[in-house]
């Protein structure tokens, strides 16, 4: 059941790239869908993969979130989330990546990695990753990838929260692979957070188009968490589902969209 669920995701993840690119090139101006046929002339769309039974019982929730892979899952329930990478840099799996261990950013437990591919192994559980992409307060602290102020100092908002600036190659390769790690332990659903800058007039595109890119060889569903200061086009643009408060429910209900889970406050 496992391997149907993750060919249905890899289905949508096209057709959700087609309809996106699609989009931004109405959003641009590049195609206008109002001129299509003015000459007598039929056009024909390219067809969409029609959506099998496993895309259309993707589960919507409620959504347990877990603290620590560890913990016992009540029974019933049918969709967890985990945090894989927190808006302070910390990775919630074990990595790989010598960046990560530099930083200190790896999860320090080496039973971690066993414990969450038990949980993505359940046939009865759909599981989903957060993902925090430009808020990073390990990473952060690197010059390579940092968003920096005019003097060279990161830069820092109001909370004294760092982050990274999506405009550096070295920023693209880390979270790509990051995503790929923890596509890599089975999870469902990929969710990205915070993939917002707070340097107005920051392009987001170049980074989302990487990690779009290399999501095709991954076998999970990749999703995105709508944050202030996205359009709704940057959001069409993801193969998979909108996730969101639920103050933010009715703004993007055109999306249908998913409700996000937060931590426990205990």
């Amino acid at each position: 059941m496992k391997e149907v669920k993750k060919i249905g995701f890899r289905i949508l993840c096209f057709s959700g790239l087609l309809a996106g690119g699609f989009l931004l090139l109405c959003t641009w101006g590049i195609l206008d869908p109002a001129q299509w046929g003015e000459e007598g002339e039929s056009v024909v769309l390219p067809a969409v993969p029609a959506l099998g039974v496993a895309d259309q019982s993707l589960f919507h929730g409620p959504f347990l979130y877990l603290e620590d892979p560890a913990q016992p899952i009540p029974a019933g329930t049918r969709g967890v989330v985990l945090s894989m990478k927190s808006p302070d840099g910390k990775l919630g799996y074990v990595s790989r990546l010598p960046r990560a261990m530099d930083w200190g950013a790896s999860s320090g437990d080496p039973a971690r990695n066993q414990a969450i591919r038990a949980i993505t192994a359940r046939e009865d559980l759909h599981t989903v990753a957060l993902i925090s992409c430009l808020a990073d307060d390990r990473a952060g602290q690197d010059r390579d990838l940092a968003l920096l102020r005019e003097s060279g100092s990161a830069w820092v908002d109001p909370s004294g929260q760092t982050w990274l600036d999506p405009a550096r190659e070295e920023t693209l390769s880390y979270l790509t692979e990051i995503c790929r790690e923890v596509a890599a332990l089975g999870f469902d659903e990929l969710v990205l957070t915070d993939l917002t800058c707070p340097r107005e007039g920051t392009d987001l595109e170049p980074l989302c188009r990487a990690i779009q890119e290399g999501a095709l060889d991954w076998p999970c569903l990749l999703s995105v968490a709508a944050e202030p200061g996205q359009s709704d086009a940057l959001l069409a643009t993801f193969p998979g589902r909108v996730w969101a408060g639920e103050e933010d429910l009715p703004r993007l209900s055109a999306f249908d969209p998913v409700v996000l889970p937060v931590a426990s406050s205990n």
